[in-house]
């Protein structure tokens, strides 16, 4: 991970919250973390990832990214580089989900608890109809083979259901013929 510093007035030292919420944002562009480091954009994130899969930190994890309005205290910032409309890069989402997949083991956070900007902000749709959230998690998930309070199911438990499925349909069969 590359360290580009946002600039000091576009994020706060300290947290008055403990950490439990991912936020996931699409940045409308290249190069989230020269933006931050702009005294007056007023905003940050604590990592930017690129469609290359490159990171950039920005904000230390115990610092406050500006970024999420009523969830800056609580949450982690992830900015996506490119629009929302666009197709995601699959080394951009498969780098976001192990550093998501850090912070998920690092502080506890529940997969369900990761979230796009666009669940708290209403004039936001970031990070876009593109963004696989099921994708994601399963990734998330997989990085550090975390349990928990899966939004989905794993592999495993996929492949006991299609079991039971079939079973369920053989038995079926032979009953009703």
């Amino acid at each position: 991970m590359i360290d580009y510093p946002a600039a000091f007035e576009n994020y706060r030292i300290g947290r008055k919250r403990q950490i439990d919420t991912v936020v996931v944002h699409r940045s409308q562009g290249a190069a989230p973390w020269r933006w931050f480091a702009d005294p007056e954009a007023g905003v940050s994130a604590h990592v930017s990832v690129a469609d290359t899969g490159t990171s950039y930190r920005s904000v230390a994890d115990e610092n406050t990214a500006f970024h999420a309005d009523n969830y800056n205290d609580q949450s982690l910032g992830i900015e996506l580089t490119g629009y929302n409309e666009d197709p995601f890069d699959p080394r951009q989402i498969d780098a976001a989900a192990e550093i998501v997949a850090d912070w998920v083991v690092k502080y506890g956070i529940p997969l369900s608890s990761i979230i796009p900007h666009s669940q708290i902000a209403s004039d936001k749709w970031d990070p876009g109809s593109n963004f696989d959230w099921v994708d994601f998690r399963l990734r998330v998930q997989n990085k550090n083979k975390l349990g928990g309070d899966s939004v989905i199911p794993s592999a495993e438990d996929s492949n006991l259901l299609v079991l039971a499925a079939v079973g369920l349909t053989a038995i079926l069969w032979m009953v009703l013929r």
